[in-house]
């Protein structure tokens, strides 16, 4: 970018002129990767903005999305912007009755809806959403008068030129997941933030093959912010994964050079490294660590010796450059939508990429730079120290047997936890040292085993924060069962109230006696997490 765009229909405009001939947005077909280039995408988001025209979508309009992310996603974002509309994204997977709040409280005029089943969902509330006037689906059949293909037809000789609008004027409506009101969003404030982001991890615009692959939803903040936003606005082609179980197949056929990614994915990433570490012999494991040691310190700028040298030698010879072949061989930065743990941001950068770990998208300051304000949740012992688990439970998650955690201690005097156990490691475990396995929420190796890798993992924190006891627990966080997020994030309060009698047991029985440690085990063939 040379000099900053004032909204970001001037940004977008800017970038489909002048990376016409490169490629701006790619999904996945039978046939291989096929793109759209940014003259395509122009095409695109003036046929939609005609159709949305057609449909009576003035200034200031509230136009919402439930879809995931999908190649028709940017141009109806910047297609209502043309518009001088409100954008009001909503996760697909949300809970619909979420769905109906937003659209309840946003005023949506017209709802623009990815599968066919969303749209059926959405027309059964309908009746009690009176702002609602047109309900547009992308998956809908062609000759369905609701479908994208018709707005787009109906749209393609009306869509005249786009509203450039003032800097101050709405652009977003950004609704969380814990009930508060949205956040407003100004053109001004998303270009700021799109400035702020080219300062973390910058994108030379005369580069011609910048790729990402577009891994944390749009509907987040910051997926849109990075991807769309700044990705789009930089000439960057941003490729739309299908199957999240190809995801790491997908990223290797791409070959992005960036990647905005939650911690699930870097956590699955560093699981692979780790693995490959576990299959060599206690000396290259030993100068492994080692190696990733030397880079800590090479990181932050201090000098590394002789010794050094070969260990990150190693390191690479051996097993970075093996990892970074499945990641395409050209990844040269990561920017973390969530937590990020320590452990996993440096075996990252050990391997050259430049890594940055944002929590939200917050306010910004006088020079309209971006100010992180992490959405973290914080509480207080009975002691009076305060805790935030996020860190400590990504830490726990390192180890390849926890599927997930939640850290709880909010007015007690310590913090307890609930774990949910990865199933398909731990009965792997057995199996190969020929150990029966009951259920693994219950079975006492189990426990034992889940006891010593939080030992492992959480040396070195505050003792404060170190959960003193822990329940495991069989049933997985998810956005389906209602404790998870749409942007997968804990929803704390609901793990707390349905475990509420196994939080009670943690703090009101005497706790075991202490155990003797159990020596280290190697973790078991890779299993997504």
């Amino acid at each position: 970018m040379t000099m900053p765009a004032r909204s970001l229909v001037e940004l977008y405009a800017r970038a489909c002129d002048e990376y016409a001939q490169r490629p701006a947005l790619g999904r996945r077909t039978e046939r291989g990767w096929i793109w759209l280039t940014y003259a395509d995408l122009e095409q695109q988001i003036d046929t939609v903005r005609g159709g949305l025209r057609q449909l009576g979508v003035g200034f200031q309009d509230r136009v919402a999305i439930v879809s995931d992310n999908r190649i028709e996603w940017p141009a109806a974002c910047y297609a209502c912007f043309g518009l001088g509309a409100v954008l009001v994204p909503i996760a697909e997977a949300a809970a619909p009755a979420e769905w109906k709040a937003i659209l309840a409280d946003s005023h949506a005029r017209v709802v623009i809806a990815g599968r066919a089943d969303v749209v059926d969902a959405l027309e059964v509330m309908r009746e009690d959403l009176p702002a609602l006037e047109h309900i547009v689906g992308i998956d809908v059949p062609a000759e369905d008068v609701r479908s994208f293909v018709t707005l787009c037809a109906r749209g393609a000789s009306l869509a005249g030129p786009a509203l450039e609008p003032a800097p101050d004027t709405l652009a977003e409506l950004v609704y969380s997941h814990d009930g508060a009101g949205p956040l407003h969003l100004s053109h001004a404030r998303l270009i700021a933030n799109v400035r702020a982001l080219q300062e973390l991890l910058p994108i030379d615009p005369d580069e011609q093959d910048v790729r990402c692959v577009a891994s944390v939803p749009w509907a987040h903040v910051l997926g849109r912010l990075a991807d769309l936003h700044h990705g789009l606005g930089s000439g960057v082609a941003v490729a739309i994964p299908g199957d999240p179980a190809r995801l790491l197949a997908e990223i290797a056929d791409v070959r992005p050079t960036r990647l905005v990614a939650g911690p699930a994915l870097l956590r699955h990433i560093y699981h692979v490294v780790i693995q490959d570490v576990w299959q060599q012999p206690p000396l290259l494991q030993r100068m492994f660590h080692d190696g990733l040691a030397a880079a800590a310190r090479k990181t932050a700028g201090e000098p590394v010796g002789l010794i050094d040298q070969l260990e990150l030698f190693l390191d690479e010879e051996l097993i970075f450059a093996r990892v970074r072949d499945q990641l395409g061989g050209r990844l040269s930065s990561v920017l973390c939508a969530g937590g990020l743990c320590h452990e996993v941001a440096g075996v990252l950068q050990a391997m050259g990429v430049a890594v940055v770990g944002v929590d939200a998208v917050g306010p910004i300051d006088d020079e309209g730079h971006l100010m992180v304000s992490p959405e973290r949740d914080e509480y207080q012992l009975s002691t009076g120290q305060s805790v935030v688990p996020a860190p400590v439970e990504e830490a726990i998650k390192l180890s390849p047997y926890v599927r997930d955690v939640m850290v709880y201690g909010q007015g007690h005097r310590h913090n307890v936890a609930l774990v949910v156990p990865d199933v398909d490691a731990v009965a792997g475990l057995a199996q190969r040292l020929g150990v029966p396995l009951a259920d693994p929420a219950s079975d006492q190796a189990v426990v034992l085993l889940l006891a010593e890798q939080m030992r492992e993992r959480l040396e070195g924190f505050p003792r404060h924060v170190v959960p003193r006891r822990f329940a495991v627990i069989g049933e997985e966080f998810s956005v389906e069962n209602g404790l998870l997020t749409a942007a997968l994030e804990l929803r704390r309060e609901r793990i707390a109230a349905r475990y509420s009698a196994e939080i009670n047991y943690l703090y009101t029985t005497p706790p075991p006696p202490p155990r003797p440690r159990r020596p280290r085990t190697a973790p078991p063939p890779h299993s997504s997490h």
